[in-house]
């Protein structure tokens, strides 16, 4: 980087801690970097790197990482994933519409699934990240059809005695521009779902997310745990992605982790011998999300960039020209213990 492009410094960052950073756009967020950042989008993020406020990312096939983070570092030995993303709602979304035989273009299938799935983005969110207007033009004319249901029986007990909840997606036929329409049903709700039950879609991974979180937290270093639950009393729970933006999925994440964290309270409670004076208390459970959430690792390295201390924590062109490539193996953060 600094050879080819002739950068003056270079910083590369762990996408949870950056997305904890972006976090701090929300009211409710904490102001300490220690969370659990859930990362999922089409892809996902295996490094960040910051050439002093131009960035890039090197992309995965779909994962959802589920990535704890004290104080700002990332403990990695409790970093558990998911094989489900974004990738695979728009698979499951697709085999829905050729089961039914829609009419629709081969060639406009993964594309009219991705419609189906993606949520509306708005101007706002480009405005403040500098995104060209081509590109701006090209994303704002999604539509919102998906989104995750707090109960799968009754939701198709609606859809089944109110036909309104159905939905119609309307397109154009790329070359010869005549119009179709294709009706979305219970992929609205299903397509998000493979979050929260995954044997519907695949019998290789059969553990919710809430559950993989749950035994994400419970796994960390039991100093580090006993230091969360004294200070914060809380599963501070990031989200970052685009495949977290589905609507009401935070609030479906947050009941399903705090029904775990109460089963475990009761057990632990029903453990207490009678006259003890041992006080037990619940945790509470907090899901963040804020507007920058799609973006929340670029944005978080945007934001980290623009810190006046981030040239002391960057490597310069210099160190390089001095020391040469093995300074992308040193931290200059520790360099003063």
């Amino acid at each position: 980087m600094f050879e080819t492009f002739n950068v003056p410094g270079l910083y590369i960052g762990v996408q949870a801690v950056l997305a904890l950073i972006a976090s701090r756009l929300s009211k409710d967020a904490e102001k300490i970097l220690t969370g659990t950042v859930i990362d999922s989008g089409d892809g996902v993020k295996k490094e960040h790197c910051l050439f002093y406020f131009v960035s890039f990312r090197v992309w995965c096939a779909g994962v959802t990482h589920v990535i704890p983070v004290v104080d700002g570092y990332v403990i990695g030995s409790c970093i558990k994933h998911i094989p489900l993303a974004g990738s695979d709602i728009t698979a499951f979304i697709m085999q829905f519409l050729r089961d039914r035989n829609e009419d629709i273009p081969p060639e406009d299938v993964k594309l009219v699934a991705r419609k189906i799935k993606v949520q509306k983005m708005t101007t706002t969110h480009f405005f403040l990240i500098h995104i060209p207007n081509q590109i701006l033009n090209k994303q704002t004319q999604t539509e919102q059809f998906c989104y995750v249901a707090p109960d799968l029986v009754k939701e198709y007990s609606k859809f089944d005695t109110d036909p309104t909840k159905f939905g119609v997606y309307e397109g154009e036929h790329p070359k010869t521009k005549k119009p179709y329409r294709v009706d979305v049903g219970y992929e609205q709700f299903l397509g998000p779902e493979l979050f929260f039950n995954p044997e519907i879609y695949t019998t290789q991974h059969a553990v919710p997310l809430p559950e993989v979180v749950d035994a994400t937290i419970q796994n960390c270093p039991i100093d580090t745990r006993r230091r969360l639950y004294r200070v914060l009393c809380v599963y501070n729970i990031v989200l970052s992605g685009g495949s977290t933006m589905f609507k009401d999925f935070p609030k479906r994440l947050e009941r399903d982790v705090k029904r775990l964290c109460k089963k475990r309270f009761d057990i632990q409670k029903s453990r207490v011998l009678t006259g003890s004076n041992l006080e037990l208390k619940e945790m509470e459970v907090k899901v963040i999300q804020h507007r920058m959430q799609r973006f929340a690792v670029w944005f978080g390295g945007s934001m980290l960039g623009s810190l006046p201390q981030f040239f002391e924590m960057a490597h310069t062109k210099a160190q390089y020209n001095e020391f040469g490539p093995s300074v992308a193996r040193n931290n200059p953060v520790f360099s003063g213990i």
